[in-house]
């Protein structure tokens, strides 16, 4: 079934859905424009993340995540949801990227959830690149619905122009490790 409109759901480093956005979002796949128009992400897949520790083995490992764009101008009084789901049978790692670019004059909010089958033991090693661009503004809220089986490792990377403001909000109910960075 297609989710809500709004809402964009990646699950472990993989499969992502997502249901009608609004004007001025788009969303695709890492692995497909990796494939078809590489060249939008040139100089921003890695760009910003620091290649070290977790995040060099993210580098190294990941397969998959996603990319999100907000055109320049765009204001959305709703909020976009990004549902990162880890489930699996046995225990699992994954090692997402996700790239966020909010263009110039953009306003806009993105809520992160991310849940998982309580059952299996995950380790998750994500990457975040998020480029704020002049005059943009751009809210982040990071749930993070823990549990003891699972970890969570993120290197969250900002960069922000001239007269554009970022905030982050980061909310954590457990888990056995958890650490943004």
């Amino acid at each position: 079934t297609e989710p809500e409109p709004g809402r964009v759901i990646l699950v472990n480093d993989g499969r992502a859905l997502w249901g009608a956005l609004p004007e001025g979002v788009r969303v695709r796949r890492l692995s497909e424009v990796l494939r078809s128009e590489p060249e939008s992400v040139e100089g921003r897949l890695g760009a910003l993340a620091p290649q070290r520790d977790f995040s060099a083995l993210n580098a190294a490992l990941f397969t998959d995540g996603i990319v999100i764009d907000v055109a320049p101008g765009t204001r959305l009084n709703e909020a976009i949801w990004l549902d990162h789901h880890a489930w699996a049978e046995q225990a699992t790692v994954t090692y997402p990227r996700v790239l966020i670019r909010v263009g110039e004059g953009a306003e806009c909010t993105l809520v992160e959830r991310f849940v998982g089958e309580p059952a299996s033991q995950h380790l998750r090693d994500e990457v975040s690149e998020i480029d704020v661009c002049q005059n943009a503004q751009f809210r982040q809220v990071r749930i993070h619905h823990g549990h003891p089986n699972r970890s969570h490792l993120t290197e969250l990377a900002v960069s922000v122009a001239q007269d554009a403001a970022y905030s982050l909000s980061s909310i954590v109910f457990g888990g056995a490790l958890v650490r943004l960075s």
